[in-house]
């Protein structure tokens, strides 16, 4: 049996690509989406429509979208999810690195 591909959810799956491979937090107009629905060969998708599709909280549009103010979509991205995802003090590779190398040089003096 042949699957309906939702043309929302593919175009929203293509933004989110696209910003994550230029590493963007992706925040666009409505029209945007709207305009990538339509490239895809599909029919437009009305206003009604997303804005009921965003406060149905089950809709697979929310694993895309983060948030919706009624024009801008923000899209979810790799570099915002970095940026909301609170970092434990020493856990980025540059302290590890800088520790392991202090450990070092502490341990082998000559060989620092």
């Amino acid at each position: 049996m042949l699957e309906m591909v939702d043309p929302v959810v593919s175009a929203l799956r293509f933004l989110q690509s696209d910003a994550n491979n230029h590493n963007n937090i992706s925040k666009i107009h409505y029209t945007a989406l709207n305009q990538a629905v339509i490239d895809s060969g599909q029919p437009q998708i009305g206003y009604k429509e997303f804005v009921a599709r965003w406060n149905d909280p089950e809709d697979p549009i929310h694993n895309f979208v983060d948030d919706f103010d009624g024009e801008n979509i923000t899209l979810k991205t790799n570099q915002g999810m970095e940026k909301e995802m609170p970092q434990e003090p020493g856990t980025d590779v540059m302290d590890r690195t800088a520790k392991a190398a202090t450990k070092r040089a502490e341990n082998n003096p000559l060989e620092a």
